[in-house]
């Protein structure tokens, strides 16, 4: 295949994916707790959390500008990375992306819209497209063979969700495809540095920590795989060298963020990942895991990829660092699923471009055996697969796997309509748990949210005890009718209407009280 052509299809599968992250983000109408948390924590000047309360405890009635002022910039805050990092001080995760975003949001002020982080992902997922390309154009050898791997990750699942999830795995997967691409010129360098691979090295290293500190678990793998081969090699020196990139990142960053040991041991997800490697229930969360490759994926593509491995396994062919590509997703694999709080996609999501280059590889040599050779007919293989996989996932709900779209039904929307300019009360049972609806609760004059336990002083709240008609959010988990008829009981509203659930609200169901 001549440059030409292969420029002209890679090309074509950036366009793909481009074309797709614009259809998914154009549906997408709600968003996930730690979304808006994004916003938060890029562009608040209040701290980490949205003050649901006045500073004396009572109930707060939050309007469109209270909202803005939480998710957008100002033209005094614009540009201010200070507090951007100490918002990320008081939180639980590294500042990389929350500074990217805050400088791109500082061109938009007063402005928030799902567009800005999304703009941001697609460039990180774009630039990890194509350096999976590079990356199986080294392991394979042949440019169709990259193109192929280049085109299950660009088209699957995880890749779209990635993009349209406004946080920072893009940019993490993007960071641990840079990690590997290194590596491998590590290895045809002969596992010797030029000083502008060194260099990249230690960078991609501080980027990758600064983004999210699963990085950690990323370079695990990697790092003790090329040090078991130096050992083994018996290359002492080139071991030590090896090293030296790692030790001066590791020293910078220490310098640049020392908050990261407070993030590792002190915080509540710190805590978490180390009880969570001592606690049980590891088979559990790894059945889940494996369902979630098997959507995220593409279930056609995985099955593929299994029925190919087993026909494959006898003949034990391989392609050049293979052993590393398997080590590296397997054992990231394996620690998330340990460690992690829960089990998601987005933990997962490093390992899905590796996941493309052994699907590809199995995918090619098994219908090599079954005497299947030209090329084009693999390529028609995997693209049948991909346009299976991709019509369940934008149209097929019992295989949906785009996971942060959340498209409202047309009651909720229409609910949101017939009550716009009320007053709204959101009953929560976690302080989070209101953000996620945030976009309607702009459609409202004012808001308040309440803690499930602070049932008492909105009861004895003057705007809401004076409304003839309000509208109500309650989390999923509080006893609604029990909830109603307490409300009922203590004050003069006398009915409610039909209580309307939407799971794309994640947790609310709404109703209007009426006197």
């Amino acid at each position: 295949m001549t440059k030409r052509k292969t420029n002209t299809f890679l090309v074509l599968i950036l366009v793909l994916c481009v074309v797709s992250v614009i259809f998914q983000g154009v549906r997408k109408s709600g968003f996930h707790c730690d979304e808006i948390y994004t916003c938060g924590l890029s562009n608040y000047e209040g701290g980490v959390a949205y003050k649901t309360t006045n500073p004396d405890g009572s109930i707060k009635w939050n309007t469109s500008k209270d909202y803005e002022e939480y998710l957008t910039v100002s033209e005094e805050t614009r540009f201010d990375y200070a507090q951007v990092l100490q918002n990320q001080r008081d939180d639980v995760h590294p500042p990389l992306y929350y500074l990217i975003y805050h400088t791109v949001s500082s061109f938009f002020i007063g402005s928030y819209s799902k567009y800005i982080g999304m703009s941001i992902n697609l460039l990180f997922t774009l630039g990890t497209v194509i350096l999976l390309y590079f990356i199986a154009s080294k392991l394979f050898k042949e440019k169709k063979k990259a193109l192929l791997a280049t085109l299950v990750y660009a088209l699957c699942a995880n890749c779209i969700n990635m993009t349209i999830y406004v946080r920072m795995y893009a940019a993490f997967v993007f960071f641990a495809t840079v990690f590997f691409y290194l590596h491998i010129r590590f290895y045809e360098n002969e596992y010797n540095y030029t000083a502008p691979l060194a260099v990249l090295m230690g960078v991609c290293t501080i980027l990758g920590s600064a983004t999210h500190y699963y990085f950690f678990l990323f370079v695990i793998p990697m790092f003790l795989y090329t040090t078991v081969s130096l050992i083994r090699k018996k290359e002492f020196k080139k071991l030590i060298i090896y090293c030296i990139p790692f030790v001066a990142a590791a020293i910078i960053y220490i310098v640049l963020w020392p908050t990261v040991f407070d993030h590792l041991f002190g915080s509540y997800r710190g805590k978490e990942a180390f009880n969570n490697a001592t606690k049980s229930g590891f088979f559990k969360n790894l059945g889940l895991n494996i369902g979630i490759i098997f959507t995220s994926q593409g279930i056609v593509t995985t099955i593929l990829f299994i029925v190919s491995l087993i026909l494959t396994l006898r003949k034990n062919k391989k392609f050049k660092y293979m052993g590393v590509v398997v080590v590296c997703t397997i054992v990231y694999f394996l620690l998330t699923t340990k460690i992690a709080p829960y089990q998601t996609d987005r933990y997962l999501a490093p390992i899905f471009p590796l996941l493309a280059v052994l699907i590809s590889h199995f995918l090619i040599e098994a219908l090599e055996i079954i005497k299947v050779k030209k090329m084009s007919a693999v390529a028609a293989v995997a693209i049948v697969a991909l346009i299976v996989d991709m019509s369940m996932c934008f149209g097929l709900k019992i295989f949906e796997s785009l996971n942060y779209i959340y498209p409202h039904s047309h009651e909720t929307k229409q609910f949101t309509v017939n009550n716009k300019g009320k007053r709204c009360v959101a009953i929560v049972t976690h302080e989070a748990h209101f953000l996620i609806n945030l976009q309607e609760f702009n459609n409202y004059s004012e808001t308040a949210f309440v803690h499930i336990d602070d049932v008492d002083k909105l009861l004895k709240d003057e705007k809401f005890i004076n409304e003839n008609e309000i509208v109500l959010y309650i989390n999923d988990g509080i006893d609604n009718k029990n909830l109603l008829e307490e409300i009922i009981f203590k004050t003069e509203f006398e009915s409610y209407d039909e209580l309307i659930s939407d799971r794309n609200r994640h947790w609310a169901n709404s109703t209007v009280l009426r006197k």
